[in-house]
């Protein structure tokens, strides 16, 4: 078992080092701040959070004598969503770019959505639904923003 979790530690540090660059100067962290605001370019920041959430929930469920939460069968879920979205998304995208968008916004989603629901999970109830009523919040203002994007 340790030896499988060095692998996927070490697997995973190799990845966050080729996602984050290591230097940054001022106008290139101008350039990632924008296109960190464009939902067109977060297929790497999904991929990342996405295997690392699912190397992370395989290490909880492979501990010997531990039965996981019924919360982290959504969170799978959510994340395999996420990652199913973007993958069809960049599959689709020369042949169907407008549904392409929609499948990599889904998947935005879809991630944000397993951020909150792993944040939410260590919280006694009351704090749960405090992350909900910010989750329902969060998601009434995008869907506002997109009604007014695209409907006025």
């Amino acid at each position: 078992m340790y030896h499988l979790r060095a692998f996927f530690h070490q697997k995973l540090n190799w990845l966050v080092g080729k996602l984050v660059p290591q230097e940054l100067d001022p106008e290139s962290a101008a350039v990632i701040q924008h296109s960190l605001l464009e939902v067109g370019h977060w297929d790497k920041i999904i991929i990342g959070a996405c295997f690392a959430s699912a190397i992370k929930i395989a290490l909880v469920c492979a501990e010997p004598d531990s039965r996981p939460l019924p919360i982290f069968h959504f969170l799978s879920f959510s994340i395999l969503f996420g990652f199913a979205s973007l993958f069809m998304s960049k599959a689709i995208n020369t042949k169907f770019p407008n549904t392409a968008r929609v499948l990599e916004g889904a998947s935005v989603f879809f991630v944000v959505t397993a951020f909150f629901i792993a944040i939410s999970i260590p919280f006694p109830l009351y704090l749960k639904l405090t992350v909900l009523v910010a989750f329902t919040v969060c998601l009434i203002l995008v869907i506002l923003r997109l009604y007014n994007r695209f409907y006025r």
